[in-house]
């Protein structure tokens, strides 16, 4: 009797080990939403022609959030379909960030105002002699009658819709199903400032889901957000990277992982993952560029790829683990989003979404990008470029500190 109470608790105590050592490879399917289709859009035409679509047909509510959104071309063309929907009833609810919307006249506001539109600007620079440099809203989500949502890295300006050059290389997704429901509650909570209030998504009755299987689609939403407790893009972001047992591709527009990030990459280097990293040659934040440059003998060490796109700026925030597992949305793989923004991603989990994502991927790699290799790099890489890329590099990570001391918990009336 005593021999086989031993056997239970030796084999149970056996399953906790295996439990804790492998904890992170198994993966948290419950987490995702099955029954969403889901569709990847560039920047450009395909993104904003379906943005037109999405507003015009809108019929009860209608969700904005922006870090840019600007009073050009393009600006105004989404302004005026907005107008057009709060005179036919829609309820327009418009956020934009106050830094990065700086170029949005005061008067086209209150044209918005006086249309029907509820608009806010997140965290005003100055307001009641306090200065907000830290916390941005970093979102770029639409979401329509709760079921249609676009959800990915591009703003509201004509670098991204490419009217007198070509535009910026960037990505979104178009969801479509109750996911959106989740979604159109994160929007309120930023719009209402409500940010204590809890998100319990209205689910459908629908089979469990335990394995990923061909054509069935499963998504669900992140948000990174500090100083309210929310780092899920972070973790989503750190756990693939450590289960990874093939591949990983980054776009990563303003790549400067911190050293926890270098860690989990040149873990899984060693242990034979193929790496490819996709980042820009030209920025619109050149001292940014110049510390994610830094890091390329990082790269180079642990047998990274990586490309620099040719002849344009890429902003894209992507990344795909092992053919089947896809992030993208706003977030960037550096310390100002982990800390400072308000961070929104659609995780998917589907091959075939994977498969045709990453084919257009590997294609401007190969022949729209140049790759950097020991050669190359060492032959245009002088003393003074060393200098001032360290250089760069510091003052980035600081600068990421620096604004994350002046963020702090706001009130209702701050924010």
């Amino acid at each position: 009797m005593q021999r086989y109470i031993f056997i239970r608790y030796y084999v149970f105590l056996h399953l906790v080990i295996v439990y804790f050592m492998h904890r992170n490879s198994f993966p948290f399917i419950k987490t995702y939403r099955p029954d969403n289709h889901v569709q990847w859009l560039s920047s450009g035409e395909p993104f904003f022609d379906e943005l037109f679509r999405v507003i015009t047909n809108a019929k009860e509510i209608l969700h904005l959030q922006f870090y840019i959104f600007d009073d050009d071309e393009i600006g105004t063309e989404v302004i005026k379909l907005l107008m057009d929907a709060a005179r036919r009833g829609v309820k327009v609810f418009v956020v934009i960030d106050a830094f990065g919307s700086a170029n949005l006249n005061i008067n086209t506001e209150r044209k918005m105002i006086a249309a029907g539109i509820f608009f806010h600007r997140f965290a005003p620079l100055m307001e009641n002699k306090f200065i907000f440099v830290g916390r941005r809203l970093h979102h770029k989500i639409v979401v329509a009658d709760n079921h249609i949502a676009l959800v990915g890295g591009i703003n509201i300006a004509d670098k991204y819709r490419g009217f007198h050059e070509s535009s910026w290389v960037d990505f979104a997704v178009r969801i479509e199903g109750d996911i959106c429901v989740h979604l159109a509650k994160i929007c309120y909570r930023i719009w209402s400032k409500r940010f204590d209030i809890k998100i319990i998504l209205r689910r459908n009755k629908s089979p469990k889901i335990n394995v990923i299987t061909k054509g069935n689609t499963l998504v669900r939403v992140r948000e990174n957000d500090w100083l309210r407790g929310k780092k899920q893009i972070t973790r989503s972001h750190r756990q693939a990277f450590k289960t990874a047992e093939k591949s990983i591709i980054i776009v990563g527009s303003y790549f400067i992982p911190g050293i926890l990030f270098r860690k989990i990459l040149h873990r899984a280097a060693r242990r034979g993952v193929k790496i490819e990293v996709l980042l820009t040659d030209i920025s619109d934040v050149p001292m940014v560029k110049n510390a994610t440059r830094y890091l390329y003998r990082f790269l180079l060490r642990n047998n990274i790829r990586f490309y620099e796109i040719n002849n344009c700026t890429l902003h894209g925030k992507a990344v795909i683990v092992d053919d089947v597992w896809t992030t993208i949305g706003s977030y960037n793989i550096n310390d100002l989003s982990i800390y400072n923004n308000v961070e929104c991603n659609i995780d998917i989990l589907d091959r075939e979404f994977v498969e045709h994502f990453s084919k257009h991927l590997h294609h401007i790699m190969r022949h729209e990008s140049k790759e950097i290799t020991k050669e190359n790099h060492e032959q245009s890489y002088q003393f003074y470029h060393q200098f001032y890329d360290w250089f760069s590099y510091q003052v980035v990570r600081l600068s990421a500190k620096v604004l994350f001391l002046f963020s702090h918990r706001v009130d209702k009336k701050e924010e």
